[in-house]
C-alpha cells in the first residue's frame, strides 16, 4: 500500500512494508520487463485520457481530449505546429505539445529510442508531461514546450 498522506506514512514506525524481488521470465527477461513502445502507449494514452477527463470533472469542467500523438522522422517529415515550421535540427530529439493543432508530437526515430534505451517508464513520461500542457492551454495558461523557443 503506497503513503498517501504523511499520517498514513508515519503509522509505518519502524517496520515498513515488505518489498520483494520478483525475477523476470520468458519475454520479460529480453526486454528487462519493458514495454514496447506501441503497446506501452496503448496503455497510457487512454490512461491520460481518463485521468484529466477525471481531474476535469471534479471541477466541474469538461475535458476535451487531446487530438492525437504524432509521430515523426526529422529527416523526412516536415514538422509543424500551427502556422510554425521547425527544422530538421529543431525537430531532431523534440517532443512537444501543440496547442494549435491540439497534439502531441514526437521524434520517433531519435528521441523515442532513446527513451526506450532508458526504459518504458522514461518514454511514459516523456508523453505524460507533454500531455500536462493541454489542460493549461484550456485554462488560459497556454505557454507549452514549443511556444517556448
Amino acid at each position: 500500500m503506497a503513503c498517501s498522506t504523511a499520517e498514513r506514512c508515519a503509522a509505518y514506525g519502524d517496520e515498513a512494508p515488505v518489498v520483494t524481488e520478483q525475477t523476470f521470465d520468458g519475454g520479460d527477461a529480453a526486454t528487462g520487463g519493458d514495454l514496447p513502445p506501441d503497446e506501452l502507449l496503448d496503455l497510457l494514452v487512454p490512461d491520460l485520457e481518463d485521468f484529466y477527463a477525471g481531474l476535469f470533472s471534479d471541477e466541474g469542467k469538461e475535458w476535451d481530449p487531446v487530438d492525437e500523438l504524432v509521430f515523426f522522422d526529422p529527416a523526412t517529415d516536415e514538422v509543424a505546429c500551427g502556422d510554425t515550421s521547425l527544422s530538421e535540427d529543431e525537430a531532431e530529439f523534440a517532443i512537444f505539445y501543440c496547442v494549435d493543432d491540439d497534439n502531441v508530437q514526437a521524434d520517433a526515430t531519435g528521441l523515442v529510442p532513446t527513451l526506450q534505451d532508458i526504459g518504458d517508464f522514461a518514454v511514459g513520461a516523456e508523453v505524460a508531461r507533454q500531455w500536462a500542457f493541454a489542460p493549461r492551454s484550456v485554462t488560459g495558461s497556454r505557454r507549452t514546450a514549443a511556444s517556448r523557443r
